[in-house]
């Protein structure tokens, strides 16, 4: 007589759909991460440059927005579980006025990794990678407000600003802006 385990075909039939079911459903939520995390010349996480800060919300649902004292700038740290993805510029809102959930973004500042454009560019990547992607670096600007370091490259999108710091023997890139050359 032999030992084993034996199963009802219907059993069968239903754990393969079961299966089937959890399959989609697992990889089609990492594509949809992958697609909330794209950074465009125009948005970050679906967020377009111009939306206002409710609407931002709805698109990252489960973070902290946190607002954060800049000379003369009203400025939102986007956090999740305390660790910053994000930061939105927000528009001028007038004198004395205060931003609220329907002032205007005009700048999306990039710091978290997870968020990358289409052709891969992330921070934490070494600038040595973008050139091969947004062609050769232009120049070298030392920003006076901060200090920060910013290269521009030969074939980025006019909407892209790269912030970088020395690491190593090179640089990498520490943050990627997103604004309207309009605003």
């Amino acid at each position: 007589m032999r030992a084993g385990c034996f199963l009802k075909p219907s059993l069968v039939r239903d754990s393969a759909i079961i299966s089937l079911i959890l399959g989609v459903n697992l990889f089609g939520q990492n594509a949809e991460t992958q697609s909330n995390n794209l950074i465009t010349p125009t948005s970050v996480a679906g967020i377009t440059i111009g939306a206002n800060v409710g609407e931002a919300r709805k698109f990252l649902r489960g973070t902290s927005f946190l607002r954060v004292e800049g000379e003369g700038i009203e400025i939102v740290d986007v956090q999740l579980n305390q660790k910053t993805l994000m930061y939105f510029y927000l528009e001028p809102t007038g004198e004395g006025a205060p931003a609220d959930e329907s002032t205007n973004i005009e700048t999306i500042e990039v710091v978290d990794s997870r968020y990358r454009t289409s052709e891969g560019i992330h921070c934490g990547l070494k600038v040595s990678e973008v050139g091969k992607i947004y062609g050769k670096m232009l120049e070298f600007i030392v920003n006076d407000y901060d200090e920060s370091e910013n290269m521009p490259f030969s074939d980025r999108p006019e909407n892209y600003q790269f912030t970088v710091e020395k690491s190593g023997g090179g640089y990498i890139i520490i943050k990627i802006s997103v604004s309207d050359p309009a605003f």
